[in-house]
């Protein structure tokens, strides 16, 4: 990975976001210690759940900790997933 610093990518901007664009990426710094990393943006990948092929009907026999309101495992795994 390539370093550049600021004031070089400051005066040759759209050369360095045309770079990143292709794919490079770059460590950004200053008075020679690094600050920041720039990479090509990549959309998020999106979250797809596939069901059980065979699912199991034995779960409401189980004991234990009932939840006081119904749990939705995806808004979970979309929160965790928004603050990483």
């Amino acid at each position: 990975m390539k370093s550049v610093k600021v004031a070089t990518l400051k005066s040759q901007l759209s050369e360095y976001l045309g770079k990143v664009e292709a794919g490079a990426e770059f460590v950004i710094t200053s008075h020679n210690h690094p600050i920041a990393r720039v990479v090509p943006y990549r959309p998020p990948a999106k979250l797809e759940i596939q069901l059980p092929m065979h699912p199991m009907r034995g779960l409401k026999s189980l004991r234990g900790v009932q939840p006081r309101k119904p749990i939705d495992p995806v808004a979970l795994l979309l929160e965790e997933r928004d603050r990483r």
